[in-house]
């Protein structure tokens, strides 16, 4: 992991993501957003993302959002920490049934910003879970 990753634990990239750069439509672009400001350590359900961008009925779209994440190196200026968001039942699984080392490399991001893992499991998630009313 760059210095870049373990060095921003608030969880802020610079740059914005936005309907007119990279080709990130609207929404998209939303979901990036509030996901970048999900600092390190912490973590959000899908359904938290839906309920903070205000779009309720489009937990699907979210997912597929972030599948789609074109931000995933840590070292982009415009880095979109994907892993952090998660299931509802607090299992660790990639978007819609990705393959297993997808899986299993959101898992080991997740431990390295501290979060304990068992059996594909966050324990104690509420210790690492972000109020949405702190945004």
């Amino acid at each position: 992991m760059s210095d870049n990753y373990h060095g921003n634990k608030n969880g802020n990239a610079n740059g914005n993501a936005n309907g007119n750069a990279d080709g990130i439509n609207d929404f998209d672009a939303k979901v990036y957003n509030f996901i970048r400001q999900v600092p390190y350590g912490k973590i959000v359900t899908y359904k938290h993302v839906v309920q903070a961008i205000g779009q309720p009925a489009k937990m699907i779209d979210v997912i597929n959002s972030l599948s789609r994440n074109p931000y995933t190196d840590p070292t982009h200026n415009s880095y979109v920490p994907c892993h952090r968001a998660i299931a509802c039942n607090f299992k660790i699984s990639g978007s819609i049934g990705s393959i297993r080392s997808h899986t299993k490399n959101k898992e080991m991001k997740l431990e390295s910003e501290g979060i304990i893992i068992e059996n594909g499991t966050i324990l104690n998630e509420q210790q690492y879970r972000l109020s949405i009313t702190s945004f």
